[in-house]
């Protein structure tokens, strides 16, 4: 079962709900019921879909890691709070990047490449370049072409 769209779904229509029902919550708090709620369960199936992604972690396809689930513990690396209005200032797990870059040598880049472009809707080296120090980013570089 695809628990990710179930709660995205949710995520959308339990709000909209209680925003909807005067009878539930008076006046402004049910907007804000509905906001709170929108985001909490947003994250949710963040979550969800991030978990089964690192489900596939160590799995073997072809020779190589999981894309799907490198690419997304890149986007964990970046973006640590997982709010996208948050990816400037949360900072960034430095170590973890190396040690992806590790697991993405070769073709198996492009291949997480891609499918952080598909999941995101980002480019990964741009988000690279714009989290990393030159020093580091050049240090990725080394890693990821050695």
């Amino acid at each position: 079962m695809n628990y990710a769209l179930i709660i995205n779904l949710l995520s959308v229509i339990l709000p909209a709900f209680v925003a909807l029902s005067g009878s539930l919550v008076k006046g402004k708090r049910k907007y804000l019921i509905a906001i709170a709620a929108y985001f909490i369960l947003r994250k949710w199936a963040e979550a969800a879909a991030e978990s089964k992604a690192n489900s596939g972690i160590g799995g073997n396809t072809g020779g190589y890691l999981n894309a799907n689930a490198l690419a997304t513990s890149f986007k964990n690396a970046i973006n640590p709070s997982g709010w996208e209005w948050a990816i400037d200032s949360d900072g960034t797990n430095e170590e973890l990047i190396f040690g992806l870059a590790a697991q993405s040598r070769g073709q198996m880049y492009k291949a997480v490449y891609n499918q952080y472009n598909t999941l995101y809707k980002r480019d990964l080296t741009k988000d690279l370049q714009a989290e990393l120090s030159d020093s580091d980013y050049n240090k990725f570089l080394q890693i990821l072409n050695s």
